[in-house]
């Protein structure tokens, strides 16, 4: 059985939180933070705005996935791919739930917050402890040449994902639960592959781009949406 939660409540609190910024000395590695939100949720312009602060910090890969089930509320995504709503999907599930929502934030593959809760997400990831690998990106004529690290031996097959963004994207929101509302949006997510060819290797690998894209991230995970292992971003 498929369903759905929006967050109808936009925490008051949210705005009164402390400008606590990230130690950015304590991020030694690769953090990949997926929001998946919705032009049609109310509750999620606070969480694109944590998205934006996140994308601040080199070492944050910030991704927004707008999703499509609530494009039936009088106004619909204009960033919203099924593939972001299918890749929610498989993450939760990759957890053992079917509880799909928006806002939600996934840190690094493995813990998801309401996308809202700032301080929360803020401190998990000031305190994180796990090593992702990172992984090098150059653009060349023929696509991106990735230099893929030495990766652990997983039980679960690993899959190489291949994710093109826009930098910035400003929405006025004429209808549905924003209506009113310009919200500008960060690093939203307009095109995601799964590479075929990749032998599950370390050392150079070479991605064919067929969308144009401000930038993109390239993510190696446990199945085809759960924790992340080896992660990088180049922006054009």
């Amino acid at each position: 059985m498929k369903f759905f939660i929006c967050l109808a409540i936009i925490l008051p609190s949210f705005f009164a939180i402390s400008k606590t910024a990230l130690s950015a000395d304590n991020i030694k590695s690769p953090i990949v933070v997926e929001l998946y939100t919705s032009q049609s949720c109310s509750s999620c312009p606070p969480a694109d705005k944590v998205l934006g602060e996140l994308a601040q910090n080199k070492n944050i890969i910030a991704l927004g996935y707008h999703v499509t089930y609530w494009n039936h509320l009088h106004w619909v995504d204009t960033l919203s791919m099924e593939k972001s709503t299918e890749l929610q999907r498989q993450a939760n599930w990759s957890k053992n739930s079917n509880r799909v929502y928006t806002p939600q934030i996934i840190v690094n593959g493995e813990q998801d917050f309401v996308g809202s809760k700032r301080s929360k997400i803020f401190s998990y990831i000031d305190k994180s402890s796990r090593a992702i690998r990172p992984i090098t990106i150059n653009k060349i004529d023929a696509g991106l040449k990735l230099e893929i690290p030495k990766l652990p031996n997983l039980y679960q097959k690993l899959s190489i994902m291949v994710v093109g963004f826009d930098l910035e994207h400003k929405q006025e929101i004429k209808r549905g639960e924003n209506r009113g509302l310009t919200v500008s949006y960060t690093n939203p997510v307009n095109y995601i592959d799964y590479p075929n060819n990749w032998d599950g290797k370390s050392g150079e690998f070479l991605v064919d781009l067929d969308k144009e894209s401000k930038a993109y991230a390239v993510i190696i995970r446990e199945g085809k949406a759960g924790d992340i292992v080896a992660a990088g971003q180049i922006k054009l």
